[in-house]
């Protein structure tokens, strides 16, 4: 009985439908085996429900359905992914659009970088991005474009104002900017600058140029002042009168008289020349009693500018340049003096004038240097006179005086300079003295000695110095020219000091009391020989808003060398800089000597730009920087 039970339940599920679990050895055995499967069987990802030869394993995407597997073929709009590649149609990139073979809308099916949803891009091959039948520029919304400018001029760069992005220029486009004047071909960056013209002709924004520029030949000039010896130019200054500038020249001379001072204007000619004319002559004696040093600056009451010529033999004259005409003698001048005291030792050293406002009172006091003044306990002084001139200039009278009394002085008063020199408002004198030296340190290198404006009153003993610029290289001859300008741009004035003997123009600033030996300059200048330096001009040469550096020098030995002028355009160098390998530079004629010996800078013609005058062998020389 028991085995009828166990029997009658097997012969039940024997004769169910669908799949034969028991059966004899004739029956297939699984649902793998049977062709097209089992019906309701399929749980396995292995299988193969719809017999297309592909499991759901092996990416089958629609197992029930013998038309869809991967790599079926697949078109667009029967709402059916045959392919299995996520899209309706063929989609070999897998961007998830059709390619357009399948009948979809992607142009380039074997790159996911071109579909239409991409964004078109500037490229060289002209790839259509984004599928829509236009390439780069033709195709609205293209980006990666470069910056292309109008130039209407075709002189090959743009107007800055008219930028417009694209693959490629367009017509009347360049892909250079930086035209500052759109309407005129001869007017962009890489055009030369031309003096003058009032045009901004290599579009830097400052309308100017050079008068140093590269190499230049003492003949390449724009203009001249003509004389018979040596001497003459050897002290200069300039003054700016209007819209131009007045030039003073001490030491002309003609066959009647050996010193002299001569006044000159400028106006603009044609080619860019400066020319000169004569405003008027002061003539001297037989001993060349002015000329030695000259100044133009404003001493006169009211503050008038004067003329100011200084002789060898001491005679001091002051003139009102406006009332000169022609050839003047020294009595028709507004203030002299004459005397031992004021004695400025020879004609062919020092230059012993400047001015400045001690008093606060708008009007600048005289300063008179006088290298060869000698006097009880005293070698050289320095004389200030009040300002407003007077019918004479006397040593007792004067404002203050500085006198030679260190123990190494020499030429005490060999140059001067006022300025205001430690940013306290007040102006301060500096005073050198090539030969110099103090007991402590007998080298005889040279000096300067500054001394606080609100300490220049009466008579001052030079050892009471608020401080000494040193020098313990002999010869160095420190203190042969002085100068003072805001080097680096930060409001407050440094000091140059010259000291040829060594071939150096040294900048101090932040100058403490006490002693500080040249060593501890800021920045040095050198033409590395003996006499190699001569001076030192400061000015904005190149209308850039730095100051710029000229420096004449001698190549070797006094007498033997042509002379050069370089200029140094700033940003100036902190540091060591040689002189000779700065490539703006005008060479002396190897027949002549000392080109350069004395410079001075000044808008000559008051056309916006600062003009060179440089002494030759036979005058003056004229270089031209240029502005509007």
């Amino acid at each position: 009985m028991r085995a009828n039970r166990l029997l009658l339940p097997m012969l039940a599920l024997s004769a169910l439908p669908g799949c034969y679990l028991l059966a004899s050895s004739e029956i297939k055995e699984t649902c793998e085996d049977l062709p097209g499967g089992c019906a309701g069987g399929g749980d396995s990802p292995a299988d193969d429900v719809d017999g297309d030869g592909i499991s759901v394993a092996d990416g089958d995407c629609d197992d029930s359905e013998a038309t869809t597997y991967p790599s079926a073929p697949d078109s667009v709009g029967d709402g059916v992914d045959n392919d299995c590649d996520g899209t309706d149609g063929v989609d070999k990139d897998g961007d998830l659009f059709a390619s357009v073979d399948s009948g979809g809308e992607d142009c380039d099916d074997a790159s996911a970088e071109v579909s239409p949803s991409a964004t078109e891009l500037c490229d060289a091959s002209g790839v259509d991005e984004d599928c829509d039948g236009l390439v780069d520029d033709d195709d609205p919304g293209v980006e990666g474009g470069a910056p292309s400018y109008a130039d209407s001029d075709g002189d090959g760069y743009g107007d800055p104002y008219t930028e417009a992005l694209s693959c490629a220029p367009p017509a009347g486009f360049v892909d250079r900017a930086g035209d500052c004047d759109d309407s005129r071909g001869w007017v962009s960056p890489d055009q030369p600058e031309v003096c003058g013209d009032g045009v901004d002709n290599d579009c830097d924004g400052y309308g100017g140029c050079r008068p140093i520029d590269g190499e230049r030949s003492v003949y390449a000039t724009d203009g001249t002042i003509g004389s018979t010896t040596v001497e003459d130019g050897y002290t200069l200054s300039a003054a700016a009168i209007g819209s131009g500038a007045l030039l003073a020249v001490g030491g002309p001379t003609a066959d009647d008289y050996v010193g002299g001072t001569a006044v000159f204007s400028f106006t603009g000619g044609d080619g860019g020349a400066i020319v000169p004319e004569l405003v008027g002559l002061v003539k001297g004696g037989p001993y060349g009693n002015v000329g030695a040093s000259v100044l133009l600056a404003p001493v006169l009451r009211g503050g008038g500018l004067a003329l100011v010529t200084l002789g060898a033999d001491g005679t001091l004259a002051v003139f009102d340049p406006g009332s000169l005409r022609g050839t003047s003698p020294l009595t028709v001048a507004d203030a002299l003096a004459t005397g031992a005291e004021l004695y400025p030792g020879s004609s062919f050293e020092g230059r012993a004038l400047d001015s400045g406002d001690l008093t606060g009172d708008g009007v600048a006091e005289l300063i008179v240097g006088a290298a060869g003044s000698i006097g009880d306990g005293y070698y050289g002084a320095v004389y200030a006179f009040r300002g407003g001139g007077s019918a004479s200039y006397s040593t007792s009278g004067g404002y203050a005086a500085v006198l030679g009394t260190m123990s190494g002085s020499y030429s005490f008063g060999y140059a001067v300079k006022l300025a205001d020199l430690d940013a306290d408002g007040l102006p301060d004198l500096a005073v050198g003295d090539p030969w110099a030296y103090l007991e402590s340190a007998p080298s005889g290198g040279g000096l300067v000695a500054i001394f606080g404006g609100d300490g220049l009153r009466g008579v001052i003993d030079a050892n009471d110095a608020d401080a000494i610029v040193l020098s313990t290289a002999s010869p160095q001859y420190v203190g042969w020219d002085l100068n003072a300008f805001d080097f680096d741009g930060d409001g407050r004035n440094e000091l140059g000091v010259v000291g040829p003997g060594q071939g150096e123009a040294l900048v101090f600033g932040d100058l403490r009391r006490g002693v500080i030996d040249t060593t501890e300059a800021l920045a040095t200048f050198s033409f590395g020989s003996y006499y190699g330096s001569l001076g030192m001009s400061a000015g904005d040469l190149d209308a850039d808003g730095y100051i710029d550096l000229l420096l004449p020098g001698m190549y070797d030995a006094v007498g033997a060398q042509a002379g050069s002028l370089r200029a140094v355009y700033g940003p100036l160098p902190w540091g060591w800089t040689d002189v000779t390998s700065v490539p703006d530079v005008i060479y002396g004629d190897p027949a002549g000597r000392l080109f350069g010996y004395r410079t001075e800078i000044s808008d000559l013609d008051g056309d916006g730009g600062l003009d060179i005058v440089a002494r030759a062998d036979d005058g003056l020389r004229l270089f031209r920087g240029g502005g509007f």
